[in-house]
């Protein structure tokens, strides 16, 4: 692998990782909420205004799209090894190289529609009601396409033969 792809490689692990971090810490944030809620809940009987609403629409995507790719690198995600160990190693890469171009074509589709309406709701200045108060949704969107270009950068990633398993 050269230096230019290998210095690339190692920053996208860094952004991966930061993307794992920032997930971790929005689990950590949502379990503290929803614990500190049921406690309030059962002792005071009360409990914090707008708990539900804001785990749905900021946490949960903070949670699950800035580490999209490290787990499809990781190799969690489904994949057809039981049918294409049956082939032989060139078929074997050309299937994988399909399958990779497949994905990497839905990502760039992806990205193109979140963005879009990301972009939009930013326009229209969307927000939800949650508490009493209306809270913007637009900046969360912008989450979404972000993850699916990391996910497609790690897809082009994963289909040069040179970075994989490295």
């Amino acid at each position: 692998m050269d230096g230019g792809l290998l210095k690339f490689k190692n920053g996208f692990n860094y952004i991966k990782t930061s993307g794992l971090i920032l997930s971790a810490i929005g689990i950590v944030i949502i379990m503290v909420t929803i614990a500190i809620d049921v406690f309030l809940r059962n002792v005071f009987n009360s409990s914090i205004s707008g708990n539900y609403e804001l785990i749905q629409k900021y946490l949960m995507p903070l949670v699950v799209f800035p580490a999209m790719a490290i787990t499809y690198s990781s190799g969690i995600m489904p994949r057809l090894d039981m049918i294409v160990e049956k082939f032989s190693p060139k078929i074997q890469y050309v299937i994988h190289l399909f399958v990779s171009l497949i994905d990497f074509l839905i990502m760039v589709l992806l990205i193109y529609y979140t963005w879009n309406y990301a972009m939009q709701a930013l326009a229209a200045n969307v927000t939800f009601p949650a508490g009493g108060a209306m809270y913007p949704l637009y900046p969360v969107l912008f989450i979404v396409p972000i993850g699916f270009v990391l996910l497609a950068i790690e897809i082009l990633l994963n289909m040069m033969p040179a970075t994989k398993k490295s």
